[in-house]
């Protein structure tokens, strides 16, 4: 993955550090920046992540992807009502600085990989991956 968009970059990386997606294990946030023209197909989405042609590709809503990690619950203590900020805070700054955002699930279960993808100002791909446990 080639370093661009150093600044965008940079906030990402901020923006997810300590911050961990759940799921049966809990993974971190990996920040990307591609210098490839979006948006971009499943097969080069494969290509780039470097997943067999035949791995199946799914796409999720961004909102609809997000809404557990951003809905704080009346059992939430001071740790998971920080978390839900921070993720406010990611979801916020990928709106605000990544156009056709999409949100990628690659594999089938048990372990799925999670892309989330957009297009920078400067038309390249940027944005971040984890991993879920899903049985």
């Amino acid at each position: 993955m080639t370093h661009i968009n150093t600044a965008l970059t940079e906030k990402l990386a901020e923006l997810t550090d300590g911050v961990f997606w759940m799921s049966e294990s809990d993974y971190p946030w990996q920040v990307f920046a591609w210098e490839t023209p979006g948006p971009i197909s499943h097969d080069q989405l494969l290509q780039l992540t470097h997943h067999p042609v035949a791995t199946s590709v799914a796409e999720v809503d961004l909102d609809k992807f997000f809404t557990p990690a951003l809905k704080e619950q009346d059992l939430h203590g001071e740790e998971e009502k920080a978390t839900v900020k921070k993720y406010r805070q990611l979801v916020d700054y990928l709106n605000y600085n990544l156009s056709d955002i999409k949100v990628y699930r690659v594999g089938q279960s048990p372990e799925i990989r999670i892309y989330i993808i957009g297009t920078t100002r400067d038309d390249n791909l940027a944005g971040i991956a984890t991993q879920a446990i899903e049985t």
